[in-house]
C-alpha cells in the first residue's frame, strides 16, 4: 500500500537526493520547504519551516513517515537550543498526527551525549524526537565527504588543512550513502522501535592518508587556528565553539569508539574525488 512520507531538507545535499530516490521509486511525497521555487516541478510542498508548528501540523496530515535533519545555520546562537528546538516542534507534531516513523540524521560515535560540540547536538535531537513515541531510526555517519568542497581552494593550492588528529583513522561517508539508506527506511513500513543506524563508508583512512589519496599535502593545523577561521568565515562563537569541540571529541577517538555497521556506504574517497571533488578542483576560480 501506498504510505505518505513528508520530507524536510528537500534541496539540501542529503535531502534533495532522498527526494530524487522517492520521486524515482514512484512513492507520495510532500516536502517542507522554505523556498518551494527551488523545487523541481509537480513537488507536492508546504511552504515555510521545519520549527514551526503551524507548517509541521500542515504537512504532517495524513503522513506515515517523516525524514527530519535540522539544517546547517552558521549563524545559531547556541547549536544545541537549534536542535532541541527543531526536535521538540518535530516530536509534538509527530505525536499529535499519530506519524508511526520518523527517520532523522543524527551523529556516529560513542560517549557523546555531552561535551562533543555538534555530536552532542545530535544526541539532543535524538531524545526529543523519541519523546513522541513513535518508531525511530537515527542514522549515525561521521564525517561527511561533502566537507572536502569547502576546501577546494586550499586543495588546488596542493593543501589539506585539517585540524583533525593526522594519524587517526576519520572514518567517512557520502551524503548519497546517507540518502539511499534514509530512502530505504522511508519506504519500509515493516519496522519498529527506536534504534541507531551507523552509516559508514568503505574506507578507513588518516588526514594524511586522505591527503595521499588526493595528491596533496597535509597541513595540519590547530583546533584554535580552526576556530579563528571559521569566526572569519562568518560562524558565531556558539557553532565555532559547538565545531571546535566535535573535532577535539573526534580527536579523542569517540568514532573509534563506536561498534562498526553490519552493512557500510558503498561510495569509496576515490569514487567521490573523481566524481564530485576533482571536477569542482578544476573547475576555473
Amino acid at each position: 500500500e501506498d504510505i505518505m512520507i513528508v520530507l524536510t531538507t528537500p534541496t539540501g545535499h542529503i535531502g534533495g537526493q532522498i527526494l530524487t530516490l522517492l520521486r524515482a521509486a514512484g512513492a507520495p511525497v510532500r516536502v517542507i520547504a522554505r523556498d518551494p521555487s527551488r523545487l523541481p516541478d509537480g513537488v507536492d510542498a508546504v511552504a515555510g519551516s521545519h520549527d514551526d508548528p503551524a507548517v509541521m501540523d500542515a504537512a504532517l496530515a495524513g503522513a506515515d513517515a517523516l525524514f527530519l535533519l535540522v539544517p546547517p545555520n552558521f549563524a545559531a546562537a547556541s547549536p544545541r537550543e537549534e536542535y532541541v528546538r527543531f526536535g521538540r516542534v518535530a516530536a509534538e507534531a509527530v505525536a499529535r498526527h499519530g506519524v508511526p516513523r520518523v527517520v532523522l540524521v543524527s551523529s556516529y560515535g560513542r560517549g557523546i551525549e555531552s561535551g562533543a560540540g555538534l555530536l552532542s547536538c545530535a544526541m539532543d535531537l535524538e531524545a526529543e524526537v523519541n519523546r513522541s513515541g513513535a518508531a525511530t531510526r537515527a542514522l549515525r555517519p561521521p564525517y561527511f565527504m561533502e566537507n572536502l568542497l569547502h576546501l577546494v581552494e586550499p586543495l588546488r593550492a596542493g593543501v589539506l588543512p585539517m585540524s583533525c588528529d593526522p594519524d587517526r583513522i576519520l572514518p567517512m561517508v557520502a551524503t548519497r550513502d546517507i540518502a539511499a539508506r534514509a530512502a530505504e527506511l522511508l519506504m519500509d513500513s515493516t519496522w519498529s522501535g527506536q534504534d541507531g543506524v551507523a552509516v559508514v563508508g568503505p574506507d578507513e583512512l588518516t588526514p594524511r592518508e586522505i591527503a595521499a589519496e588526493l595528491g596533496v599535502e597535509l597541513q595540519p593545523i590547530t583546533t584554535a587556528a580552526e576556530r579563528v577561521a571559521l569566526l572569519s568565515h562568518g560562524a558565531s562563537t556558539g557553532v565555532a565553539n559547538a565545531l571546535v569541540e566535535m573535532i577535539e571529541a573526534q580527536n579523542r577517538g569517540v568514532y573509534a569508539a563506536d561498534t562498526l555497521p553490519e552493512r557500510r556506504g558503498e561510495t569509496s574517497l576515490r569514487a567521490f574525488i573523481d566524481t564530485t571533488l576533482r571536477p569542482a578542483i578544476d573547475a576555473a576560480p
